[in-house]
């Protein structure tokens, strides 16, 4: 189990990179960022998102999910 809560956790700071680093206010505004092709599974990509968006019930639980302030301390997952 903690290895699928570390994944879900470095996928939240992956996405939300261009935030923490005041590249841009809002995770929407990154344009650069595989979090669009996620939050539209009928757009086409390159990435599988399937393995990813099993752990959430709906693409709007994965919005409020990077919305949340995630602690992501890879060291200590419980």
């Amino acid at each position: 189990m903690g290895d699928e809560k570390y994944l879900i956790k470095l996928l939240y700071y992956i996405h939300n990179n261009p935030v923490n680093h005041r590249f841009v206010e809002d995770i929407n505004d990154w344009k650069y960022s595989s979090y669009h092709s996620y939050i539209n599974l009928a757009k086409e990509s390159k990435i599988e998102r399937k393995e990813m968006m099993q752990y959430f019930d709906t693409i709007k639980d994965f919005v409020e999910y990077h919305k949340s302030n995630v602690e992501y301390d890879f060291l200590t997952i419980e």
